[in-house]
């Protein structure tokens, strides 16, 4: 993390969760306050419920019999499933309904809240950049200024609200690798966080190595707690698909978060006291556990892997510094518990299990962690995220009969996952994405990328990201004297192909590696450049502007060329000092 040089404003964060939905405030170079938008006295969770005839009502004066819940999960099952365009649009009615209440509620709390404030909003790791855009786009629509990178994924907020803790308020000042594991209702949630000291700043540096997450937490543990209920006793199966049983389980599993047995008196139809232990609800979660260790491992192997260029899904399998419990476990310093349902004791069993050596953090209000570490959005601007938060284009032109004719392509858009984890390990699939294409005949390809954002109306051309030269070649091959660019300068905003005509047809591909590295490849020329850390915020940029007001460095990997009398090569167009 680099602090940002921007002078600070007001922030409000919202963590719009699937249960609950809270809201924060930090003040300019303040400690960020949770508002009390609860309808109990000082109570800060609003239940993120809307009644299912009438979005006007939310939260706690929603009636059991037409209150529907799990909305944020509405919109991660739209992006994963198939569903109708009227599905979708209600489930974003929904979702604008729960954030509108809760900033009515806040500004009734704190008035002017919402003025001259940059608002931060939090999402699972696992939402690609459609779900970040809608989201960003509804509290777009009710009237504040928000973009991609307003939108920060919830474990990495959790555990940045530790750090920042730990360092501001006389702490330990961690230093180290730190897991943030977030289970929340919808979602769970594991973030791999490095922190070093900046001296200068007596801050931390945060980097974000790895946020991965599986579309199974709280309500999913709900549901099997409801299966090993009616195994037990006969007479409940006949409520196993209504909401009365399900909401006694949950009720049960909040209590065994500081009990041996729970019980609860149910209300009509189920009308009974439901009572349940401790072993009870482990061996209702066994299937879930399994998720859990492999959803963590795969987040810790993940950290590995974008630091081993050109690793294979064998190689991951069965190379001795992929080995969990020797190499990769014994690396993680600190191990920080969010999210409610962190506090059901098996799951801190199995992680010390996990990480015998590090430091176990339970923090005091694991609900508030997400909202809290928002407020500091406004300060990230440099973060090592594992899938890169700008997209890609491809620019085709070329003749067809005397007209010319321009196709741009996205070939990768932002957040976009590299790879699935479990797949490619499962069937030795590719552990990167890639675009190619054939082009004809004398056809110039232009590779840029921009700064993604929710007004569409914003051409890419407003958005173009710059490319700066850090490091020195590592691996160049081919006349070095003589590069194949119109300039001298390392510096770059696109790159451009321009086919070969002595073929009938060409080849071009795009790819783009965990490892932060990307490659251009023509017929004639190839480059590939490690990115050295990403710009997930839009404080960097200047979006709608000629081009991106600061760098995005890199160091290049490789390139190669053929003689100058090659015809087909790949040149760099440079920023000009005025663009800078």
């Amino acid at each position: 993390m680099v602090i940002s040089t921007k002078q600070p404003k007001k922030v409000v964060a919202i963590d719009f969760g699937t249960s609950t939905t809270l809201v924060a405030v930090r003040p300019p170079n303040g400690i960020p306050e949770v508002i009390a938008i609860g309808a109990a006295p000082g109570a800060t969770l609003m239940p993120s419920v809307v009644d299912a005839n009438d979005f006007t009502i939310v939260g706690e004066h929603v009636s059991e019999d037409t209150a529907h819940r799990s909305v944020k999960s509405d919109l991660t099952r739209s992006e994963s499933e198939q569903v109708s365009q009227e599905s979708r649009e209600q489930a974003e009615n929904r979702v604008r309904a729960i954030v509108k209440e809760a900033f009515r509620r806040a500004e009734e709390r704190v008035p002017d809240l919402l003025h001259d404030a940059e608002v931060f909003v939090g999402c699972p790791a696992l939402w690609s950049g459609h779900n970040r855009k809608r989201l960003a786009t509804i509290i777009r629509e009710l009237g504040h200024s928000v973009d991609f990178g307003n939108v920060l994924d919830e474990p990495v907020a959790a555990g940045i609200s530790w750090i920042r803790d730990e360092w501001l308020q006389g702490g330990t000042r961690p230093v180290g690798d730190v897991l943030v594991f977030d289970p929340g209702g919808g979602t769970l949630d594991v973030a791999y966080l490095r922190v070093t000291e900046n001296k200068d700043a007596n801050l931390p540096d945060i980097s974000i190595l790895y946020a991965d997450s599986i579309a199974k937490s709280g309500d999913f543990v709900d549901q099997l707690l409801v299966n090993q209920l009616c195994s037990k006793s006969a007479e409940l199966i006949a409520f196993k698909g209504g909401t009365q049983l399900r909401d006694t389980a949950r009720m049960l599993k909040e209590q065994l978060s500081f009990s041996e047995i729970a019980r609860f008196n149910a209300g009509a139809p189920v009308s009974r006291v439901v009572s349940c232990s401790n072993a009870d609800l482990e061996e209702a979660i066994a299937p879930f556990l399994t998720d859990v260790k492999r959803l963590i491992t795969n987040v810790v192997k993940g950290v590995q892997l974008r630091s081993e260029p050109g690793v294979t899904p064998y190689e991951i399998r069965t190379a001795q510094i992929f080995d969990f419990s020797t190499i990769l476990a014994p690396k993680v310093n600190f191990v920080v518990l969010a999210g409610g349902l962190s506090r059901i004791p098996v799951f801190e069993s199995e992680i010390r299990t996990m990480f015998i050596n590090a430091n176990i953090i339970t923090l005091e209000n694991p609900q508030e962690a997400v909202v809290r570490g928002l407020c500091y959005g406004q300060e990230l601007v440099h973060l090592n995220l594992p899938r890169p938060p700008i997209s890609f284009y491809a620019r085709v032109t070329y003749q067809d009969r005397g007209v010319t004719v321009q196709e741009e392509h996205c070939i990768y858009q932002a957040f976009s996952p590299l790879f699935r984890f479990e797949q490619a390990l499962a069937s030795n699939g590719n552990l990167y994405r890639e675009w190619q294409c054939q082009v004809p005949v004398r056809a110039v390809v232009d590779f840029y990328a921009v700064v993604p954002t929710v007004d569409d109306s914003v051409p890419t051309e407003g958005r173009l990201v710059a490319f700066k030269q850090t490091g020195s070649n590592r691996n160049s091959v081919g006349r070095a004297a003589k590069k194949p660019s119109s300039s001298s300068t390392d510096s770059f905003v696109r790159l451009t192909h321009t086919h070969d005509p002595r073929q009938i047809h060409g080849h071009v591909r795009f790819v783009i590696y965990p490892t932060a590295e990307i490659a251009f490849y023509g017929a004639t020329y190839h480059m590939a450049a490690r990115v050295e850390n990403w710009t997930p915020t839009p404080g960097n940029f200047k979006v709608g502007e000629h081009i991106a007001s600061s760098w995005l460095p890199y160091t290049l990997v490789r390139s190669s060329w053929e003689s100058d009398n090659s015809v087909g090569v790949v040149h760099s167009s440079p920023i000009k000092s005025r663009d800078r």
